[in-house]
């Protein structure tokens, strides 16, 4: 059995990876609707300001890094066990 510190810091690990996980669903459920919209009814013309579609994309990005980074972490963790 785990230390109690340890223990937490998993449960905080859990809680973060969870939050990327939802939070990356939710950037591509949001290009996807653009996309969709963007071409159904405006001849798919860009819909977004410049600023936001280079931020959503720059936040997707991010948001990928910040997962493939943990996933790296756990892997790593795995193999010095």
């Amino acid at each position: 059995m785990g230390s109690p510190r340890l223990e937490q810091m998993n449960g905080e690990a859990d809680f973060w990876k969870q939050l990327a996980g939802a939070s990356l669903t939710n950037l591509y459920a949001f290009r996807q609707a653009v996309i969709t919209i963007r071409q159904r009814y405006f001849d798919g013309v860009e819909l977004l300001f410049p600023d936001s579609d280079r931020s959503l994309a720059d936040l997707t990005k991010h948001t990928e890094e910040l997962i493939t980074s943990f996933n790296d972490q756990v892997i790593k963790n795995l193999k010095t066990r």
